[in-house]
């Protein structure tokens, strides 16, 4: 059968060409996503071209932009097409996102809630009447970004939701479960609160039997890190008790939570964590997860 070429109208005239490659990364240390949004420590091995498409940016009839009044309410959604979900709804009091950013939270959300640990966070802000007050876009961001005294959420753009949206979900939870917020670690502890945000997110990707970015590692420790990550599940069976983090375990290099928070709050590859670490604040949040 010989084949006709067929021609569509564009609703836009900003049209070009994507080239898109498979390449193949090799990295042994990584971070990606959440808060930090960069990787480090990859080499690229190959780079393989294989197609092109044309891509064309809406003409304004769809995605409504980042504007949007303020105030309470689900409001500045662009287009107006988009809702957020139910699920969303229960944690969020309003918003400020284009249909674009809705969707991507939706879609990140429902895929957490998969899994059991974000599921009991899920449960456990539902319970407790802890939301974000108001998400929306904010370029001064860095990827995403949660202020403990506003509960107001911000991100980059639309395209930084479904890497940032996991750690800050995690830091409302941290909110809400340390008496006081965790706003009063800005400095002392604030590295604290960060590395466990990380541990969490490394924790649950393991039980669930992902292939996971150990968020928490440092370019010291990363293959101890992801070792000792597996001892304290149980092999990636359970969540870890506080005497779990305590033990030092030699195919872990012999390490124990506080060995690998000293790394994190030293690793000169993300200087914004070298904040000193508050002894007294103990992972609680952490170890208080289990199955819903």
């Amino acid at each position: 059968m010989e084949s006709e070429k067929v021609e569509f109208s564009l609703r836009s005239g900003n049209c070009y060409y994507i080239d898109w490659y498979l390449q193949i990364w090799d990295c042994p240390y990584w971070y990606t996503g959440g808060e930090e949004g960069y990787s480090i420590f990859c080499t690229l091995n190959s780079s393989t071209y294989v197609g092109t498409t044309l891509f064309c940016e809406d003409d304004g009839n769809g995605n409504g932009g980042y504007d949007g009044g303020g105030g309470g309410g689900n409001n500045g959604n662009g287009g107006g097409s988009a809702s957020l979900s139910t699920q969303a709804q229960a944690i969020i009091s309003s918003f400020n996102l284009n249909n674009n950013g809705i969707n991507n939270l939706n879609a990140i959300l429902a895929a957490m809630l998969e899994k059991c640990g974000y599921e009991f966070v899920y449960n456990y802000l539902k319970n407790n009447n802890c939301s974000f007050y108001n998400v929306l876009y904010n370029p001064n961001t860095i990827v995403g970004g949660y202020d403990p005294y506003t509960n107001i959420l911000t991100f980059t753009n639309e395209n930084a939701i479904t890497n940032a949206f996991p750690e800050e979900f995690l830091h409302l939870y941290q909110n809400s479960y340390y008496s006081g917020g965790i706003g009063q670690y800005s400095n002392t502890g604030y590295s604290n609160i960060e590395f466990e945000s990380k541990i969490m997110q490394d924790i649950i990707c393991v039980l669930s039997g992902g292939l996971c970015p150990k968020y928490g590692a440092t370019q010291n420790n990363g293959s101890d890190y992801l070792t000792w990550i597996f001892e304290i599940t149980n092999n990636a069976s359970t969540f870890p008790t506080y005497t779990d983090l305590l033990v030092k375990y030699p195919n872990a290099g012999n390490k124990n939570y506080w060995d690998f928070l000293n790394d994190f709050a030293n690793d000169s590859s993300r200087p914004q964590y070298n904040i000193p670490i508050d002894y007294n604040l103990l992972p609680y949040a952490l170890t208080n997860l289990h199955y819903s």
